[in-house]
């Protein structure tokens, strides 16, 4: 049954991707499937947030490396901007904020789409392929699908954001044995690049 959601999970991103660069809104196209997929893992039993370090210490981890992230983030989009495609695939994705407002938009993310990717992706398709092979190998391989499957997107920043947000979110997950840091990252980061985004891509 979790190989069967994990593989659908994959799909349905690639799909929910697809659908997205056809011009839909991106918040409530990764709302529904993140969001669902989320409560798939919830329901599978897969969640275990911090064994290894007190929550309150994987959560401010987590937090200040999805600061940081945010910080380099910026840095990277300003140095990237001049090239024309990725300063245009950057702006297109503000744009498909669908019309929602920023307290809507920012919302939606940090509740719903960021929290639902590191339920799937870390807490059950990194941990369960830690029960096949080494945690090293199941966090590598689970970066290598997270990373291929947002790079459905066909959008620069987004195919960008897959590998470097996968590194790092997989490396916490794999650190602290749960998903409480990743979970705390991936939320900080998202959010602030929707309240706080790189100044080229306004």
């Amino acid at each position: 049954m979790r190989a069967l959601v994990m593989a659908g999970g994959a799909v349905a991103v690639v799909l929910a991707w697809r659908f997205v660069s056809r011009g839909r809104s991106l918040w409530w196209s990764m709302a529904v499937v993140n969001g669902t997929l989320g409560l798939l893992a919830v329901v599978l039993g897969s969640v275990t947030l911090s064994p290894r370090f007190h929550p309150l210490i994987a959560a401010m981890a987590g937090a200040g490396v999805g600061f940081l992230m945010w910080a380099a983030t910026r840095g990277f989009v300003w140095i990237a901007s001049g090239w024309p495609p990725f300063a245009r695939h950057t702006a297109d994705l503000y744009d498909q904020q669908g019309g929602m407002s920023l307290g809507l938009a920012v919302t939606i993310a940090a509740v719903i789409v960021a929290p639902g990717e590191e339920l799937f992706w870390r807490a059950l398709f990194q941990s369960e392929l830690s029960a096949e092979m080494s945690r090293t190998s199941a966090a590598l391989l689970t970066w290598a699908a997270y990373a291929l499957a947002n790079a459905a997107s066909g959008r620069l920043p987004i195919i960008a954001g897959g590998i470097v947000g996968g590194a790092v979110w997989g490396a916490l997950a794999w650190w602290t044995e749960g998903i409480l840091a990743s979970l705390a990252s991936h939320v900080v980061w998202t959010g602030m690049m929707l309240v706080a985004p790189p100044r080229k891509a306004r």
